[in-house]
């Protein structure tokens, strides 16, 4: 259809263009591998474009990596014979004792000749530990110079080292992570070796915290030979199981052990290949307060310990290579898949970090809320969950990592007590975390607020005497974080009671602070909510009524708090110390 002026390939008819292969040529690809037929050797081979060492349909591949291809190699996985000469592959055709039959075939292998002996050499009873690698046998005679290793002149074979190889490979992993480390090269090595991380090799002891005692599972990796040919170098990875690591970030020790060995405990492995660096806190000796001291019990991990009421910060969490992206969350469990956030936290819990000093690998966090709020979480033992910045942690179960303890000095929330007007008001049993001695409970209408007033008609303002104080043991019980202030009261030596309205208030509790000059003294030093007080009562406390002289006298309506058809109402000039009018036909309603 195009003139003859207008194409190039004028003369035919099935083209317009030269193409690839030319005019006159067709440009097909019979077996879809892209090159054209006109200049693919193996037109039907998608697998090949040229005809290569062993033909079309055929390839080239050098299994053992000898130099002789498969197709020619007798034996394709014998790097050490491409023949499969008398003994077969895998075996060697050696005539050791040179009497013309190779060992596979010599029945009579004569080492007894007197031109004919053998030597025997050990390295003692210590296991090497050297890197893998092929080295030489070299030999020198008895009776010469043999001190050093120019004289040691006649190579007389290979001696190869199975193992890992260089013996500096490094690898990180990060705390409250899983851990899995691949590419560990070695010559020879075996998907049947183990690898072990220890603080150092043939220690008997594991890391604390660490997946699988530390012995590392390579049951679903296969050894990977490097390219290369005639290379015994392979490669071999592991894994530490789907459990997260939670052991203390620091440098630790990759320890092997041939698979032809027993490896089932940490002294099995020997050879230490190099460093893995674990990326997370350090957990050094716990401290915690009990009586104003400082103990030290025998674990590892971090303390720290605030005041209910108060603001909350630390510092001083050393780690390896921590940063300000790394999160920390105050929860009860650290890492469980129903862990839920602590009521009444700061921010949910989540601390603000902030890098407090820095070194080479250690670094050192501030944690903290904000300045401006306190905390009025119940008081208890938490714990304090880490998760390495970079990685998910949006919710609580990513923080895995326990770097210690959360100490809160306070009360335990949700008590519920009752007094009654005009009574002395005492309550018992109050429970909490390392409650000191001069501790103090307001009743407030609100717990925290600037803006609440004190309630009138109650004794001492609202706020208890400090019982506690004096160590009596009827109001002070138990020992450290178990320690129990049983009581509080709001009566005087003389037994004042109490004559406020009825109804429904709030336990606010105060711990003085002479750092920050909290005297417990204001309504707003008393910001953490205990629980609820109820007080029986009449409520309001103005409720008039009038009667008439010469008449009957009833009247109805009174208002109260949890009022019982059993209480009384007496008519006085002065309630408590008053008389009753003269001639009242009764005492009382």
């Amino acid at each position: 259809g195009a003139s003859d002026c207008a194409e190039a390939c004028p003369t035919d008819a099935s083209k317009t263009t030269p193409g690839v292969c030319g005019c006159g040529a067709s440009d097909a690809d019979s077996d879809g591998d892209t090159v054209p037929d006109c200049v693919d050797q193996c037109p039907s081979d998608a697998s090949k474009t040229v005809v290569g060492i062993c033909g079309c349909h055929k390839a080239d591949t050098d299994s053992d990596f000898d130099g002789v291809a498969d197709c020619f190699d007798e034996c394709p996985s014998d790097p050490h014979k491409a023949l499969a000469g008398i003994c077969g592959c895998g075996f060697p055709d050696l005539d050791a004792d040179g009497d013309g039959t190779v060992d596979c075939n010599d029945k009579c292998f004569d080492a007894t000749g007197p031109y004919f002996n053998t030597l025997s050499a050990s390295f003692g009873d210590l296991p090497i530990t050297a890197a893998g690698g092929t080295f030489r046998l070299c030999w020198c005679a008895t009776g010469f110079p043999c001190s050093s290793g120019f004289e040691q002149r006649v190579d007389m074979g290979a001696f190869t080292i199975i193992g890992p190889a260089p013996l500096t490979q490094e690898r990180t992993c990060i705390s409250g992570q899983t851990c899995s480390i691949d590419g560990i090269e070695g010559i020879d090595l075996s998907s049947d070796d183990r690898i072990a991380v220890l603080d150092s090799c043939g220690n008997p002891s594991s890391p604390a915290r660490w997946s699988l005692a530390g012995i590392g599972d390579n049951s679903n990796y296969s050894a990977i030979r490097m390219a290369g040919p005639g290379s015994r170098v392979r490669s071999i990875a592991v894994s530490f199981g789907e459990a997260a690591l939670t052991s203390a970030g620091g440098k630790y020790r990759l320890c092997w052990c041939a698979g032809s060995a027993t490896c089932s405990v940490p002294e099995n492995f020997l050879v230490d290949f190099g460093q893995l660096t674990l990326l997370g806190p350090k957990l050094p000796a716990t401290s915690y307060l009990q009586g104003g001291l400082r103990e030290s019990p025998d674990d590892f991990q971090e303390s720290r310990t605030c005041v209910a009421g108060q603001t909350c910060a630390f510092d001083g969490l050393l780690g390896r290579l921590l940063t300000e992206e790394d999160s920390v969350l105050i929860l009860e469990t650290c890492g469980g898949d129903s862990t839920v956030l602590i009521d009444r936290l700061p921010e949910g819990g989540q601390l603000s970090t902030f890098a407090a000093s820095e070194a080479p690998w250690t670094r050192s966090l501030h944690l903290g809320f904000n300045e401006s709020t306190p905390i009025s979480a119940s008081g208890g033992q938490y714990r304090l969950c880490w998760c390495a910045g970079g990685q998910i942690c949006d919710l609580p179960e990513h923080h895995r990592f326990d770097m210690g303890e959360l100490v809160i000095v306070g009360p335990e929330l949700y008590h519920e007590r009752t007094c009654v007007s005009g009574q002395e008001c005492i309550i018992d049993g109050i429970r909490g975390t390392y409650l000191p001695a001069d501790e103090q409970i307001m009743v407030l209408e609100t717990c925290g607020l600037a803006s609440t007033e004190v309630l009138k008609r109650w004794t001492f303002s609202g706020v208890s005497a400090p019982r506690c104080s004096t160590g009596d043991p009827d109001f002070l019980e138990g020992t450290g974080s178990n320690r129990t202030c049983t009581s509080a009261t709001w009566s005087a030596d003389n037994g004042s009671a109490i004559t406020v309205h009825g109804g429904s208030y709030r336990l606010c509790w105060c711990a003085p602070d002479a750092l920050t000059s909290n005297s417990c003294r204001r309504t707003h030093d008393f910001k953490v909510d205990m629980g609820r007080l109820e007080v029986v009562g009449p409520s309001p406390l103005q409720q008039d009524r009038t009667c008439v002289a010469g008449q009957v006298c009833n009247f109805d309506g009174l208002l109260g708090h949890y009022f019982s058809d059993t209480d009384t109402l007496v008519v006085l000039s002065t309630c408590l110390s008053g008389e009753a009018p003269q001639r009242s036909p009764i005492t009382g309603f």
